[in-house]
């Protein structure tokens, strides 16, 4: 292993922080933020890998495991809703979904 692949792996690690750090609080933006901060991923994307803004990004994402803001935001809810259904944790939460569930049953 070349000393540039560790650069590669601590810039793609600081780069993905960077990101994911912020994306729990992304569910209630409005659309044009949320597109705002895709083209902030997609710019450090280019960076980490070092290839023209003109590269397609979806092949770039890929390479470095990322997925696309709104398919995190989608993967985030969907284990939560796993984690809900499967372990009944957070306890908050799957009392709520309890009285959604009782909810939708009697109307």
């Amino acid at each position: 292993m070349c000393a540039c692949d560790s650069i590669n792996k601590t810039a793609s690690a600081i780069a993905a922080s960077i990101i994911h750090s912020n994306l729990d609080s992304l569910y209630n933006f409005p659309k044009s933020q949320i597109s705002r901060f895709q083209q902030i991923q997609n710019c450090l994307a280019r960076t980490v890998v070092k290839v023209p803004k003109s590269s397609h990004i979806t092949p770039i994402l890929r390479y470095l495991y990322w997925l696309k803001i709104n398919e995190r935001t989608e993967y985030k809810l969907l284990s939560l809703t796993y984690k809900i259904l499967t372990t009944s944790q957070p306890d908050y939460l799957h009392n709520l979904y309890l009285v959604i569930i009782i909810i939708i049953i009697n109307v």
